[in-house]
């Protein structure tokens, strides 16, 4: 003899492919199963479909902006049970009030962390801008070594890396000045 789960598993590809009803309980009693588990299997995989259709139709209802009670009395009026329809549009709605709160949520951070970049505060990732003067006096000093960290280096603010490569420019410029000075005095001599 057949069990229901089994009967469920024969009977609802049988369905989807466009069977009767009657002619899916008359296979099922051939396979083995009773007619009463027949019966009962077929009342649930009708059930599951029809909750399944009674789900699309409130979810295009509520989408299209009615109101819960416009949808349940849309789904008890299609055939729909009192109780279930009730119990459909209140999961619905809950769904949708809890995406509603998510929306809110996620503007409130965007908000705060869009006030907290105009505000020069810190956000995601942390907006280094260092010390100019710094970088212009390590990049007199040091040079090319303060040049080379300025490419390299990760943790180095803006301001300090622009300080680095104009005081590098400025040693240079200095010291091509220099060298010319003196290129030119020894010549004259």
């Amino acid at each position: 003899m057949m069990n229901s789960e089994a009967a469920f598993g024969l009977a609802v590809p049988r369905i989807k492919e466009g069977s009767t009803s009657r002619r899916v309980i008359a296979e099922l009693v051939e396979t083995g199963a009773s007619e009463e588990t027949s019966q009962e299997v077929m009342d649930r995989v009708l059930a599951t479909k029809r909750d399944a259709q009674a789900r699309d139709v409130a979810v295009s209802l509520l989408e299209q902006g009615s109101s819960a009670a416009d949808v349940w009395e849309r789904l008890v009026s299609s055939g729909v049970e009192p109780a279930a329809a009730e119990a459909l549009v209140t999961e619905l709605a809950e769904q949708r009030r809890k995406l509603d709160e998510v929306g809110r949520q996620a503007e409130r951070w965007a908000d705060s962390y869009e006030a907290e970049l105009k505000s020069g505060s810190v956000g995601l990732g942390e907006l280094k801008s260092g010390s100019f003067g710094w970088g212009l006096v390590c990049g007199c000093v040091f040079s090319l070594i303060s040049l080379i960290a300025s490419f390299l280096s990760s943790s180095m603010g803006s301001e300090t890396k622009r300080g680095v490569r104009l005081g590098f420019m400025i040693r240079l410029g200095v010291t091509l000045l220099l060298l010319m000075i003196l290129l030119i005095g020894s010549d004259l001599r």
